[in-house]
């Protein structure tokens, strides 16, 4: 079974939306915490990997890696002689 979960957030346009943010969090916690869970960590090329959320989120729940895959994403977007 392949489930596509929201992509991570830090911050929301309107005030009503900040539950938004733990909400998504804990939702993705609640898989990434079991231990049959394969995760794909997405990140774009264009950005620092260290920057992104969902690293900080993957080493909690997998410590040793073991069963994180890094996924590098928007590669159109590299600037020349990156």
């Amino acid at each position: 079974e392949l489930i596509d979960l929201p992509g991570l957030i830090q911050s929301v346009e309107r005030d009503e939306e900040k539950d938004l943010i733990s909400l998504i969090e804990e939702l993705c916690t609640s898989y990434l915490e079991q231990p049959n869970t394969l995760i794909a960590m997405c990140c774009p090329f264009n950005d620092d990997m260290e920057n992104q959320a969902v690293r900080m989120i993957a080493r909690r729940h997998d410590p040793k890696g073991q069963r994180t895959v890094g996924v590098l994403t928007k590669a159109d977007l590299m600037q020349q002689g990156s």
